[in-house]
């Protein structure tokens, strides 16, 4: 009984401090952050667009039931590049389950897909917005990072 508790303590503490372990890159290749030298070059915290539509994987799925029910603080989350009505738009998107939560704003994506382009990224959520009589939302803080 101790040793199954002990395995089960020690898996939970694994999984969770190990949640930042992954960056995406534009081209959203996860890479082990512990093994790559990298450099700050912007931090920067942003809303999460979009979170009132269906989910851009399920239609039939909406962002807010997504949220209310998979998303906290310790959730992972990584970024999905697409096109957007031909300009760079980028999902947030739950590492875990698959499921978006919503975009990046336009203007960030953009930036993104320039100014960042050779830049890997990670994204974690900072904190929950609303609750189950209003919309609720995400707020994330963004790394960009530039291979040393």
């Amino acid at each position: 009984m101790i040793g199954t508790l002990m395995i089960i303590l020690f898996a939970v503490y694994y999984f969770t401090r190990n949640s930042k372990l992954y960056s995406v890159n534009s081209n959203n290749n996860k890479s082990d952050t512990k093994a790559e030298s990298k450099v700050l070059v912007k931090s920067l915290k942003t809303k999460v667009v979009g979170v009132t539509f269906n989910s851009a994987f399920d239609p039939d799925v909406s962002r807010q039931e997504i949220i209310k029910d998979f998303v906290s603080l310790k959730t992972p989350i990584y970024l999905k590049p697409h096109i957007y009505e031909g300009e760079p738009a980028n999902y947030v998107v739950l590492s875990r389950k698959g499921m978006d939560i919503g975009n990046l704003k336009a203007e960030l994506s953009k930036e993104l897909a320039t100014k960042y382009k050779d830049c890997t990224y990670e994204v974690e959520i900072t904190a929950l917005t609303g609750d189950d009589e209003r919309t609720v939302g995400c707020n994330i803080l963004l790394n960009i990072y530039k291979s040393a």
